[in-house]
């Protein structure tokens, strides 16, 4: 069985146009797709840890094969298609209901019969009339399956069909996985780096804007964890075509899926563009944990150690409220900083479930004395902290005094903290807000 380098199995979604591979892709996965009536929404072959039944593997999303060769992505397209198939343990080919097999289809099912597990997925038989029956049905030997990627029909005997072939699956425990989102905005870099980090051409990348359409997954393993990048969409203010529009929603929803998110910017950038300050605060009020990656740092005129703390002060100075957020130089071209925003990934990540021992509170409660009476730590993913206060009126600066006393206890590197306080006696908290101040 072909598998990634940890052993997982790879399960490799082909298909024509439009049959609904993103929405299945979504639908399994538990995942944002851009789903569209644009042709060749989706160009890069996307992936992602799916669990069934205790087994784990990844589902790699692909473009339409059928994609015009007048398309300037064209042979990008059909080069990652044919990189996915040879490294396959399994292909679920994807056609619809409005017709069978197309004779590009068969030709895919004859070109691959007997080298890698088929299973034929026929999509949009949207109607439970349109699945019965559905056990005994084969072409040439392949199993089919009729779904409905768009409210989940049939895609359960898929998947228990699916893991019974991949008899080597693992079981990935949670707390190894979790979700890395690279944004920023348009032509900043976030595919060159994904490729960097993928140490292959993973995500296309082209000068034009927006060649990045929707969010392309790829899961990467360091130290032990399985690290699901997401490289988003570039954000722009006003998008005037309807698929951008959509393109940026479905990557505020991509964000929501992600524990730690990477704000992307360009190192020499001054004044910090607006859209960089409002996308930190928007991942921080969200409860992400968040870094910074000053790409391009290949072209800055300073490469010192010198110019990147004079970089690092830029930065501080622009969003002083973020100063336990951590800041890495980065250079997609030269790969430098690449396995440092992995490993930043990881610790702000680790940083979510960080639990202050009883000794560790009470010096925070010791530090509050004047305000405070009583200091607990709620839970974790992110921190949580209550306190109860002396006095029957708490100015909101005490929130953010609070959260001072807790980061001098532990730093929370990237993470925020969520901190209320109630008045002695009341049952419900007076302030309830993520912190950003640190």
């Amino acid at each position: 069985m072909k598998a990634d380098t940890n052993g997982i199995p790879r399960v490799v979604l082909l298909g024509r146009t439009n049959v609904g591979k993103s929405t299945f892709f979504s639908r399994v996965s538990g995942t944002s797709a851009l789903t569209s009536s644009t042709p060749h929404t989706t160009r890069d072959a996307k992936e992602t840890l799916v669990e069934w039944h205790k087994k784990t593997f990844l589902l790699i999303d692909t473009g339409g094969f059928d994609i015009e060769r007048t398309d300037p992505l064209h042979l990008d397209v059909q080069t990652r298609i044919a990189r996915e198939l040879k490294r396959a343990s399994h292909i679920l080919l994807m056609t619809d209901n409005s017709r069978f097999l197309t004779d590009q289809e068969k030709n895919w099912v004859k070109e691959w019969l007997g080298r890698v597990p088929i299973t034929i997925i026929v999509n949009k038989a949207d109607k439970p009339h349109m699945r019965r029956g559905a056990a005994h049905i084969y072409y040439k030997g392949v199993r089919v399956f009729p779904v409905s990627s768009i409210n989940g029909g049939g895609t359960g005997d898929v998947l228990d069909y699916l893991v019974e072939s991949l008899i080597d699956a693992p079981a990935i425990h949670a707390d190894s996985a979790f979700r890395l989102g690279l944004i920023g905005r348009t032509n900043v870099g976030k595919s060159s780096l994904l490729n960097t980090l993928a140490k292959e051409e993973r995500a296309i990348v082209n000068a034009r804007d927006h060649t990045t359409r929707e969010p392309m997954r790829v899961v990467l393993n360091r130290k032990g964890k399985h690290i699901e990048v997401l490289d988003t969409a570039g954000i722009q203010k006003n998008p005037k075509q309807q698929i951008m529009r959509e393109s940026q929603e479905v990557t505020r929803e991509a964000m929501q899926e992600c524990d730690v998110i990477a704000l992307i910017t360009e190192a020499g950038k001054f004044p910090i563009p607006a859209q960089d300050i409002e996308l930190a605060h928007n991942a921080l009020n969200n409860g992400k944990s968040l870094f910074i990656v000053v790409n391009k740092w290949d072209l800055s005129e300073d490469q010192t150690t010198r110019g990147q703390r004079e970089e690092t002060k830029r930065l501080r100075r622009a969003v002083p409220q973020m100063n336990f957020v951590p800041i890495i130089m980065a250079s997609a071209k030269t790969g430098h900083g690449a396995l440092r925003i992995l490993d930043t990934a990881i610790a702000v990540y680790r940083e979510r479930f960080i639990e202050l021992e009883p000794a560790r509170i009470r010096k925070i409660q010791k530090r509050l004395a004047k305000h405070v009476w009583l200091v607990q730590q709620l839970a974790v993913d992110p921190p949580r902290f209550h306190a109860i206060g002396t006095q029957k009126f708490i100015p909101r600066a005490v929130n953010d005094i609070f959260q001072k006393a807790i980061r001098s206890e532990h730093p929370f590197q990237g993470t925020p903290l969520i901190t209320s306080i109630a008045k002695r006696n009341a049952r419900h908290a007076t302030h309830h807000r993520p912190g950003e101040s640190g």
